[in-house]
């Protein structure tokens, strides 16, 4: 984990990413399967849905100090991957948005089944 991730507010995961928590999950299963999974995680991790973009497959949520944005990739009709984007409203995060990250990623792979 680099500094910077442990002091930022804004993190973001990607394929590519040098922080290996940051690296974007891919997932078995059909598309409303996992976003109905998504939308589970975030409710146990006390996120409240705000909105969803159905043209870019993005599901907004917040509580008072932070927000995650997903988006949910069809890769082909049983792989999905996974992007999250967080903004936590702290004045220094102590790596918050990570914790809420891997806590997100932690509860989908229980729930789904992982593709490496």
């Amino acid at each position: 984990m680099a500094i910077s991730d442990f002091f930022s507010n804004d993190l973001e995961t990607s394929n590519k990413h040098k922080n290996p928590k940051l690296v974007t999950r891919h997932y078995r299963g059909d598309y409303l399967k996992v976003k109905n999974e998504v939308m589970f995680a975030c409710s146990k991790l006390g996120l409240e849905f705000r909105e969803e973009i159905e043209e870019y497959h993005e599901l907004r949520f917040d509580n008072r100090k932070q927000e995650m944005i997903i988006e949910i990739f069809s890769n082909s009709y049983f792989d999905q991957s996974i992007d999250i984007k967080v903004n936590t409203r702290y004045l220094i995060s102590f790596g918050r948005g990570l914790k809420l990250i891997e806590s997100f990623y932690a509860l989908l792979d229980k729930a789904l089944t992982k593709l490496d």
